[in-house]
């Protein structure tokens, strides 16, 4: 019987229905009380119980000392979590600029890199120029070539001879004057 009682003290949530059947089991759902429960107490083993009736038995007082300490505990824990909160801010911020900066530093070194391969390309072609004229240089005449030509040219002093156009001209005149003659 003391197990039937466990187990239906059990099963009811602590109410002793009288209109229970023989298995304990009364016809309202477990965890319902019905109006005649709520008059019986169960009593096992010397205890008294009650369903929903005890009165609520005063807090025990915090002492001033620990609640002043525990109000100090939970501002700090507040400070501590603003903080946080505003290093996230902070790391978050930061990692976007981070990223940020990567991004434009990445544009400039490809633009830094275009140019560079344009200024070697600049190079090369300077370099075959100068290739080139290094060439034309060793063709033409040298120093001591010019002044072999002005030695010659002031012997002869061309700038005295006659032009054709002169030529011709002396040449009818002395025709003509022949003919005359």
């Amino acid at each position: 019987m003391k197990r039937n009682m466990s187990a239906l003290f059990r099963k009811t949530g602590g109410v002793r229905d009288q209109d229970t059947d023989s298995a304990g089991f009364s016809g309202a759902p477990p965890g319902v009380i019905s109006a005649a429960s709520k008059k019986e107490p169960i009593t096992e083993k010397g205890l008294k119980l009650s369903l929903g009736l005890k009165k609520k038995e005063p807090e025990p007082a915090i002492p001033m000392e620990l609640q002043e300490k525990m109000n100090n505990m939970n501002r700090r824990i507040r400070i501590l979590e603003d903080r946080y909160n505003n290093l996230k801010r902070e790391m978050q911020f930061a990692d976007t600029n981070i990223i940020k900066n990567k991004q434009g530093l990445a544009q400039e070194a490809k633009a830094l890199d275009s140019e560079v391969n344009e200024m070697q390309q600049t190079i090369r072609e300077l370099n075959d120029k100068v290739g080139e004229i290094m060439k034309e240089l060793q063709t033409c005449a040298k120093l001591t070539d010019l002044k072999v030509l002005e030695k010659y040219v002031d012997i002869w002093k061309p700038v005295q001879f006659i032009t054709r156009e002169q030529a011709m001209k002396f040449i009818e005149e002395r025709l003509g004057q022949k003919k005359t003659l």
